[in-house]
C-alpha cells in the first residue's frame, strides 16, 4: 500500500518566510531511513547531519515524546531506522510523526 504523507517544517533556525509543506507518497514497507532521505530531497537538504524520529500528540516542548530509537550510538540508531518500517508505526491515531534533523539547528 502507498502512504500519502503531508510533511510540514514546523521549526528551524530561522522564521520561514513561506510555509514549507510537501506531499510525499511512499510505500508502507519503506523504512524510516528511506523516509528521511525523501524528506531531505524534497527540501533540498543533504544527508549531512544526524536525525531522529519521535511521535507525540503535539509539537509543544511539554509534550510526551516517544523516540523511535533511543540508542546512544549513531550506528545503533541508524540500524533501527533501517529496520523500522512505516507499516509498523502507522496508523498513529491522534499522534503525529516528527522528524528531527540536525541537532544543532533543530529542524523539525
Amino acid at each position: 500500500m502507498i502512504l500519502t504523507l503531508t510533511v510540514e517544517c514546523v521549526s528551524g533556525p530561522t522564521n520561514l518566510d513561506d510555509q514549507c509543506i510537501r506531499m510525499i507518497e511512499i510505500n508502507e514497507n519503506a523504512c524510516l531511513y528511506d523516509l528521511s532521505q525523501i524528506i531531505l530531497n524534497s527540501v533540498g537538504f543533504e544527508q549531512d547531519h544526524l536525525f531522529n524520529f519521535y511521535t507525540a500528540n503535539t509539537m509543544s516542548p511539554f509534550a510526551q515524546k516517544r523516540w523511535l530509537s533511543a540508542k546512544e550510538e549513531w550506528e545503533d540508531r541508524e540500524d533501527d531506522f533501517f529496520n523500522i518500517t512505516l507499516k509498523s508505526i502507522y496508523p498513529l491515531g491522534r499522534k503525529r510523526l516528527y522528524y528531527l534533523f540536525d541537532f544543532g539547528d533543530m529542524w523539525c
